[in-house]
């Protein structure tokens, strides 16, 4: 069984990763490793010690969460913060997560990159981007698709919203 470890900062979609396991329906085991989280009020996940090296703890933060990975038998992680990955543009993705790896001695990837990945798997060049987040930063994860390659024709921002407020979005927010 092949084990996948999502780093996930939040506790607002714990119950779509066992769905995404059935959904898989194959020998792929999905472990969820919660990471710490608070939320400012401009909506900005501010995770203690994120990947990106920013915060104090940093160090402190990459030691929990390889060790998390480690009890948990992954043998490869997601950085399941969109925003975490995108935000520091292109290379700064590509940092984050090569450090990842090399601190976890597994291959590693984001959600950033799983956008990507998922447009040119099925052949997509051309996107059209609608975001929860506040217009400069829908900006940035467009910037981030263009440098990936793919042309971004559109884009939406839904304004400022909270991880916690997309969580509790019905269908008429989402359309």
């Amino acid at each position: 069984m092949t084990a996948l470890g999502i780093l996930y900062p939040g506790h607002f979609a714990e119950d779509d990763y066992p769905r995404i396991e059935q959904l898989l329906g194959s020998d792929i085991r999905v472990d969820l490793i919660g990471t710490e989280n608070e939320e400012d009020a401009g909506g900005t996940a501010t995770v203690t010690g994120a990947p990106d090296g920013s915060a104090p703890d940093h160090d402190a933060w990459l030691r929990r969460s390889v060790e998390a990975l480690r009890l948990s038998g992954a043998e490869a992680v997601v950085w399941a913060n969109t925003r975490g990955g995108f935000d520091q543009g292109w290379e700064g993705a590509h940092a984050q997560v090569r450090e990842l790896a090399l601190a976890a001695g597994m291959p590693a990837s984001s959600t950033s990159f799983g956008f990507v990945n998922a447009a040119r798997e099925i052949g997509v060049r051309r996107v059209a981007v609608a975001a929860p987040y506040a217009d400069d930063v829908t900006a940035r994860f467009t910037q981030f698709l263009r440098a990936g390659g793919l042309d971004a024709v559109a884009a939406h921002s839904a304004g400022q919203a909270t991880a916690a407020e997309v969580a509790g979005w019905g269908e008429a927010q989402v359309r």
